[in-house]
Order: C-alpha cells, then structure tokens, then sequence
C-alpha cells in the first residue's frame, strides 16, 4: 500500500453518494488503505465493502458529530490525505481545516455546481445559497492542496476564483454499466418513451416539463412521459394529456435500471448541475439523455439545450440524437486517475 487515506462523507447518506463513495473506495483500494469516515451507520454498511475501515459511525448525525467523528479518526489513525468527496461548502471547511490543523494534505471535490446555485434560487432561498455556497464555500479552496472537479466547467468556476489550473484534476463520476445492460422488463409495444428521473421540484426543471410537454404532446401523438421521483412539486399536465404522463414517484434504486430498459430517451432540464448522475445511467442504457446545458452536461453529452423551444425540437427529433459514449465514465477509465492524484499528492 501507497499510504492511508481517510474519505469523508459525514452524515450525508443519500443514495447518490453511496455509488460515489463505493466506486472511489473501487477505484483506490488496490493502491491504498482507505477509510471511510461517516456518521450514518445503516450508510457505512452498504458501502463498507470497498474500504478497509469505518470510522465515525457511534457519532450523531450532526455537524457536532461530523468534527468529532472527523477529529477522532486523525488522532487515532493520522492519515497521510484526506478527501472530502460530497457537499463542498460544509465538508470542504471542515475536513481542509482540521487537514490544516494537523498537516495532512487535503483534497477538496467540487461536486455539484454550488457557486452557480444561487442563481436559480428564489426569495431568502437565494440569500442562504450565496452565503452558504459563494461566501462560506470559498474557504474550503485555500485550504486545499488539490481540487477535483467533474469537468470544464467545475474546472473554470475553481479558476476564477483563484485555484491554479495545474492545482485541478477532472475526475467526472463512475457509472456501472453493468447494473445497466443486466437490467431486464417485459415486452412493450412500440410507443416512445421519454424519461424523468429525478425530483419532481423547481430546481430539477418541472417548469420546464409543464411549459413544454403540452406541444410536445400535441406534436408527437405516439410519444408517452414517465416521471420518475419525489414529487415535490405538483406537475401540471392539461387533461387532454394526462393519460399520456404516468407519475411512477419515488422508486427504489433497484428498480430504476428497468425504467432507464423501458425508455427511448432521458428528459433532464434541471436548472442546475454538476454531472447528474442520470445522464451517464442514460448513455449506460445506450438512450439519449437530453439536458439543459450547466454545470458539466456537456462533458457527457452533446445533446444539450438551453431554452424550451430547444428542448421541445430535441424531444420531438429524438431518433436522430446520438447516444455519446459512456466508456469515459467506467470504473476502469477513472481509476488511473485517482491513483495518479493521490501518488503524486503524497510524495
């Protein structure tokens, strides 16, 4: 082993975060020893066959219990790095500042796309973003010794605000094909299918779907819409159309490969993103995802949009989008470059 690194989660326990923290523990363990550091016990379980230790599990769920945790595993175990993988502004304080306090290198992840946040944000909502994200969430990047980003676009954003080029590696996230292409459903018969995965909220785009699915479905009389997720947000679909929107809610992760099966394309027009996820579960299922052009979409795709009339021509087209490539995304392809990053770091 090359040195011990200790990977923090925290209290954050959706299942997002699981595959990033079980396909980095994949991608490092052949080279280090890793711990995961997390306070969420039924989390650390699921993915704790990836790494050689937990630590921080009989801590609360708190950010009281997050320091703790954090602080009580580099006393005990002092690391030769740390790296903080899920939600930049909190985590990324506290693990660059007790990375400072100690002397232990720290590698700082932008996931997500948080300094854009705030700009699709409403009311007070707006405020706390900026302050959380744009004020708050700057600290983290003079504490950090490298920073990974998802793509070009998380790699601008660190660069205008003063992190060196040469201080960013782009490592997007992993997808298991696999859990894709042995997916199985039954027989359908030849209606198209577009696809939602994702929150039913403002931020994820359920605007856009209410604005644009009455043409769509007016144009294209064969195409019929799955949603799939929590419904926080109430869609409106006039009545004429409802027959054709099925709202399945929220579906259990085991399932999801069989809707991705079912579908001849994604419909992702969030507002804001890093690399979403369900875009490379797309190219995984060989459909096309069609996305709102932020963050670092177009890293995985070509088949972006940026205004309804966009998004309602590619929708109504989709049988001549491509399906980009999901080899950049394997387990295989990412895992040379954590284990350069993390060799480099520590010699």
């Amino acid at each position: 082993m090359s040195g011990t690194l200790g990977i923090f989660v925290g209290s954050v326990s959706s299942f997002n975060l699981g595959q990033a923290a079980s396909n980095i523990g994949q991608a490092l363990s052949n080279e280090f020893t890793i711990h995961l550091i997390a306070t969420d016990a039924g989390f650390a379980a699921d993915v704790s066959t990836t790494y050689d230790g937990v630590h921080g599990t009989l801590e609360p769920c708190s950010l009281r219990g997050e320091v703790s945790a954090l602080q009580s595993y580099i006393q005990s175990h002092d690391p030769d790095a740390l790296f903080q993988i899920t939600s930049p502004p909190i985590h990324g304080n506290i693990v660059g500042s007790l990375g400072k306090t100690h002397g232990i290198p720290f590698v700082y992840r932008y996931s997500g796309d948080r300094f854009y946040e705030y700009k699709v944000s409403r009311g007070v909502t707006r405020l706390v973003h900026f302050g959380l994200n744009n004020v708050l969430g700057r600290i983290p990047l003079y504490f950090a010794d490298v920073c990974v980003t998802l793509g070009l676009s998380g790699q601008r954003r660190l660069e205008n605000r003063g992190v060196a080029s040469e201080d960013i590696t782009i490592i997007p996230p992993i997808v298991n094909r696999d859990r894709f292409s042995m997916s199985t459903v039954e027989p359908n018969d030849d209606t198209p299918v577009g696809l939602f995965v994702g929150r039913l909220s403002q931020r994820k785009g359920v605007e856009t779907l209410e604005r644009t699915l009455p043409e769509i479905l007016q144009r294209r009389s064969d195409i019929e819409f799955i949603l799939v997720g929590e419904q926080q947000k109430p869609i409106e679909i006039p009545a004429e159309y409802s027959h054709r929107v099925t709202i399945a809610g929220t579906v259990p992760p085991m399932r999801i490969p069989a809707y991705y099966k079912r579908a001849d394309f994604l419909a992702h027009p969030t507002l804001t993103e890093g690399l979403p996820r369900v875009v490379l579960e797309a190219l995984a299922s060989d459909i096309p995802p069609i996305a709102r052009d932020v963050g670092d979409v177009a890293y995985a795709t070509e088949n972006t949009f940026q205004t309804d009339r966009e998004f309602i021509e590619m929708v109504c087209d989709f049988e001549s989008l491509n399906v980009d490539s999901s080899d950049p995304f394997t387990l295989d392809t990412q895992r040379n470059k954590y284990v350069k990053l993390f060799e480099k770091l520590l010699q």
